[in-house]
């Protein structure tokens, strides 16, 4: 067997900065073209960037991501009436998305070559995710044969916060899903989380975002074992809104490491 997964989550890789601060959206959030600001860039402490460019109605038209060496990825956004229909990534790779009712119910990935290469599953309580299920398509040629290779569980407070992450991956020698991390948000702040105000964007790829940034995370390890805390302070804008967040991150063992990310408005 021959596993074919790495094109399922091209733009969660180019943005994940933004996919380690994954946590609930609040469905009274409105999304994109509701709020009276709208994040246009996010620029990392190693010079990366992610731009954003948007549509008269407030949907996304493009997402690109520049590298500190200069390596540009767009990512371009196609509706079916108000619906996300497709992301095309600029090497012509795609995701194509499948509803029922107003819910993402699949996202099917496509490479280059219009193979496609996994299918991601969402299941939804209470109008909330509660996994994200990617099925590697292991067919060499003919009909596709998928295997679930990485589950991501989503539990959350009262107040509709993300609590734990878990996630499972496949282990070809027990046939099981097994989990490999649990991550864990212990605080939150009160202000706006800009990225909360993505719309369709933060459900499919940041697995829907808080209206709140986290304060504090914890990874624990398969075993249940703590292996690093993560801590975000953040300095706002007048409106409460982020402009630059400073995570310190912390291993069980060896030396504390930083980042700074900062956000850019319109």
């Amino acid at each position: 067997m021959k596993f074919i997964f790495g094109k399922q989550a091209f733009a969660i890789v180019a943005l994940s900065s933004m996919v380690m601060m994954s946590c609930n959206k609040d469905d009274s959030n409105p999304g994109p073209g509701s709020t009276t600001k709208k994040i246009v860039k996010i620029e990392e402490d190693d010079n990366s960037t992610t731009s954003f460019t948007y549509n008269t109605d407030g949907s996304f038209q493009k997402i690109t991501t520049a590298a500190a060496d200069g390596e540009e990825t767009t990512m371009t956004f196609a509706y079916s009436g108000s619906k996300l229909s497709t992301i095309t990534n600029s090497d012509g790779s795609k995701i194509s998305y499948v509803y029922q009712g107003d819910k993402i119910s699949q996202a099917d990935i496509f490479d280059e070559a219009n193979h496609q290469v996994s299918k991601n599953v969402f299941a939804y309580q209470d109008g909330k995710v509660t996994s994200v299920t990617v099925n590697a398509n292991i067919a060499e040629a003919g009909d596709p044969e998928y295997v679930e290779y990485i589950k991501t569980a989503f539990t959350y407070y009262g107040n509709g916060d993300t609590k734990d992450v878990t996630t499972s991956i496949f282990n070809p020698l027990t046939n099981q899903m097994e989990v490999s991390e649990k991550r864990t948000y212990e605080q939150y702040d009160n202000k706006t989380n800009p990225l909360a105000q993505l719309g369709e964007f933060s459900r499919v790829f940041l697995m829907d975002m808080s209206v709140r940034n986290p304060l504090v995370e914890k990874s624990y390890n398969e075993n249940g074992q703590l292996t690093e805390t993560v801590t975000y302070e953040y300095t706002y804008d007048e409106a409460g809104y982020p402009v630059q967040i400073k995570s310190t991150t912390t291993p069980s063992t060896g030396s504390a490491s930083v980042s700074t990310i900062k956000y850019y408005y319109n």
